[in-house]
């Protein structure tokens, strides 16, 4: 629980003052309290009282202490203004401060805001906390005076989910929604400022003058009183640029092919009876045994196919050459040059992308999971990619 300080334990682990007050980084008011305990003695019976300790604190910062909720206790702490309840593990909002300004919860697996309306809250720091549509309208209803929400690496996929409940607060001037599944809607952040008007930073960049002019006239071309939905399918564009360490992919299959050539070569030599060639100690096993074959490059897609690319020759000769007719790229064996790589059609890389709702039927099946937010875990996670040698004929 947080209506109550932590335990001398969690206290120093978080940074509270050892027994000579050092160490503030838990409240900026250490100092202040440290004071009062030299003044009038450590065991002041007002100094020890919870009718003191909570209403004194203004700021507090309570960062990966296990904290599961937030007790009717806070209500206590009247005058605090700033507090960092981040890297616990809060499952909801059910009680705050009644005078808090600034609340940080990042990371916190947060599905349900229920507190009562706390009209000073001016900054609500939820990245990372996966909010939903639902917990966004809990906290639209209950903060009517934000300045500034970041909702970063949300689980909200829809431009409507985010500009119905955030319309009515007239307030918010900065808004994040970095790393959240709807930032992949096709103009997405001229739909945003479209319908949120009045924001002046989103996603950390400032809205700038053109970008207002160009909303203007999206207000004034569209006379929906709503988002367009969402289009089914996206069409997704990958650009290779290089592939590093190349020859430390293909040092152990060019060393297994020259152990097998000079056995080979050894044993054609005792049938014929004469010596075995002898082996040069600074040859480069990849270059002798590699050149003239290929490597071929697979992509997971964000619905877990795998698509394959056209073959990438490893040539050392025409590697710093531009590309030749085709399109066929050139290739270095300490670095690959994969720009002008093509799908195994021969087609520029690019895919269409199903990024229904979850529930939504889509060439006969069934979404089990929202679409976008499919698309922006993969792009989060990283593109998976094998690489398969074909050695050269």
């Amino acid at each position: 629980h947080a209506g109550d300080l932590p335990s001398p334990a969690d206290a120093l682990g978080a940074g509270m003052p050892d027994e000579d007050g050092q160490g503030g980084a838990w409240s900026d008011d250490v100092d202040e309290l440290m004071a009062l305990v030299r003044q009038l003695g450590p065991r002041n019976v007002n100094l020890c009282s919870e009718s003191f300790a909570k209403p004194f604190f203004r700021h507090l910062r309570l960062p990966q202490l296990a904290i599961r909720e937030l007790d009717d206790d806070v209500a206590f702490f009247s005058k605090l203004t700033f507090l960092d309840v981040s890297r616990n593990n809060l499952v909801g909002i059910d009680n705050l401060p009644p005078n808090l300004k600034y609340l940080k919860a990042y990371n916190n697996p947060i599905s349900k805001v229920s507190c009562k309306p706390i009209a000073s809250l001016a900054f609500l720091g939820l990245g990372h906390c996966r909010v939903r549509a639902d917990t966004l309208e809990q906290i639209a209803r209950r903060f009517r005076g934000l300045l500034s929400l970041d909702l970063s690496f949300s689980m909200l996929a829809s431009m409507q989910d985010v500009v119905t409940p955030l319309a009515p607060l007239q307030h918010l001037r900065h808004l994040c929604l970095a790393g959240s599944p709807v930032g992949l809607l096709p103009f997405y952040r001229l739909q945003v400022l479209r319908w949120l008007g009045l924001l002046a930073v989103l996603d950390g960049f400032a809205v700038t003058d053109e970008e207002q002019a160009d909303a203007a006239r999206l207000l004034q071309a569209s006379a929906a009183a709503s988002p367009p939905p969402r289009p089914a399918a996206i069409r997704l564009g990958v650009q290779l640029r290089n592939l590093s360490g190349a020859r430390a992919l293909l040092a152990a299959w060019a060393k297994d092919r020259a152990a097998e050539h000079d056995a080979a070569a050894a044993a054609a030599a005792a049938e014929e009876g004469v010596d075995p060639p002898e082996v040069q100690e600074d040859r480069d096993e990849i270059a002798q045994f590699c050149t003239g074959g290929a490597l071929r490059l697979r992509l997971e897609l964000p619905d877990g196919v795998w698509a394959s690319t056209a073959e990438v020759p490893l040539d050392p000769e025409g590697a710093a050459a531009a590309p030749p007719p085709g399109d066929t790229p050139p290739a270095l064996f300490d670095e690959l040059n994969l720009r002008y790589t093509r799908a195994e059609g021969g087609d520029a890389l690019y895919f269409d992308v199903d990024v229904g709702e979850e529930g939504s039927e889509v060439g006969g099946e069934v979404l089990q999971e929202d679409g976008l937010a499919r698309l922006c875990r993969w792009i989060v996670r990283g593109v998976a990619v094998k690489v398969h040698l074909r050695p050269p004929m």
